[in-house]
């Protein structure tokens, strides 16, 4: 079975709740203490998983056709490895950018 075939064929294969991050329930930080978002359960595993990377992996594993995973395993976690620009620095650079660019609530 592919990704999505499920959802192809009508069924709904997860359950999905919309989290508002300003003020998440005490059910979600009892699952994941930290708040991190996505989370996901797999039906055959009682842990919950709160990492992106490790829950394509997951994925992956379970459904190799068609990969989700574009670059070689290798260069997989180059993006991660990037450092962070902070805002004020991130903020001149969009404003350096184009001068079109409006960034509001910061």
């Amino acid at each position: 079975m592919s990704k999505g075939s499920s959802h192809l064929r009508g069924e709904d294969p997860c359950k999905t709740h919309l989290i508002n991050t300003s003020l998440i329930p005490h059910w979600f930080l009892a699952i994941s203490p930290e708040g991190k978002f996505p989370l996901v359960k797999f039906d055959d595993d009682e842990n919950w998983v709160a990492d992106s990377d490790v829950i394509v992996g997951i994925i992956e594993e379970k459904y190799p056709e068609p990969s989700l995973v574009m670059a070689p395993p290798e260069f997989a976690s180059v993006g991660s490895n990037m450092p962070i620009m902070p805002m004020t620095e991130l903020r001149r650079f969009c404003w350096m950018s184009s001068r079109r660019w409006t960034i509001r609530g910061w």
